[in-house]
């Protein structure tokens, strides 16, 4: 391999640094489905390239195109002017959590949930 002073090969940055990165980036290029949901999620945007993530719910701030050069150089001039600050993520705002927090105080405080198991008797015939 080619050695250049710009660019770092590792095998992999785990979950944090990965995210990370992704947050400091330009835009994601690839066909992963971390450019589909985390990109969005972080402001950051997407070139979705070929068709391995088509029937997901895609972002604004996601563009795909064909397998090809002159597709990927396009759809990367195109990232590189996106202002994604306005874009909506489909997949939330990072508030999850405090939302079902808040909905299962709502549920228990009007008298909670009925969890306990029911069972339903099935009739049964003995054929003799």
């Amino acid at each position: 391999m080619e050695s250049r002073s710009n660019m770092r090969l590792v095998a992999s940055l785990g979950m944090k640094r990965y995210l990370s990165a992704v947050k400091y980036a330009r835009f994601v290029l690839g066909n992963s489905s971390s450019g589909i949901i985390e990109a969005p999620s972080l402001k950051v945007p997407t070139v979705n390239i070929g068709s391995r993530q088509k029937g997901r719910i895609m972002a604004d701030s996601i563009i795909s195109c064909e397998p090809e050069r002159a597709a990927i150089l396009k759809a990367m001039e195109q990232a590189m002017r996106m202002d994604v600050s306005t874009y909506q993520c489909p997949y939330g705002i990072g508030d999850t959590s405090r939302r079902i927090v808040e909905i299962l105080k709502e549920e228990l405080s009007r008298g909670g949930i009925d969890a306990k198991k029911k069972f339903y008797d099935i009739p049964w015939k003995e054929d003799r």
